[in-house]
């Protein structure tokens, strides 16, 4: 549970206006960024970035998976609206999140045999 809390108990914070106020820190902001890329081009996921190695550019060095995942997230709860969408893709990892939770601390079946 304080998992759970964790991970929801900025939600005023954060969507508190209605509109997304991400934390801007390097990762983060850089996955928002690079998540919301490949909605736009979706199924495709940025490999080459102009931002990275800053001015000649550089190539990704991690796979895309994480920010496919979002992408498609995104596109399933808020198509391409242009003000749902960046919401959807921040909701993501907590998403993860959660179900990391959930699937860490679920109750196991215990089977007893007579």
């Amino acid at each position: 549970m304080v998992a759970v809390w964790a991970r929801i108990s900025v939600y005023p914070v954060v969507l508190g206006t209605g509109e997304l106020v991400p934390r801007i820190d390097g990762d983060s902001h850089y996955h928002l960024d690079r998540t919301l890329d490949a909605v736009a081009h979706f199924p495709r996921v940025r490999h080459f970035d102009p931002l990275m190695n800053w001015p000649t550019g550089a190539f990704c060095p991690w796979a895309d998976g994480f920010d496919l995942a979002g992408a498609g997230f995104a596109l399933i709860m808020a198509g391409r609206d242009p003000l749902r969408t960046p919401i959807a893709v921040a909701l993501w990892p907590v998403v993860v999140g959660l179900l990391s939770v959930w699937a860490t601390v679920r109750p196991k079946r215990i089977c007893i045999y007579v």
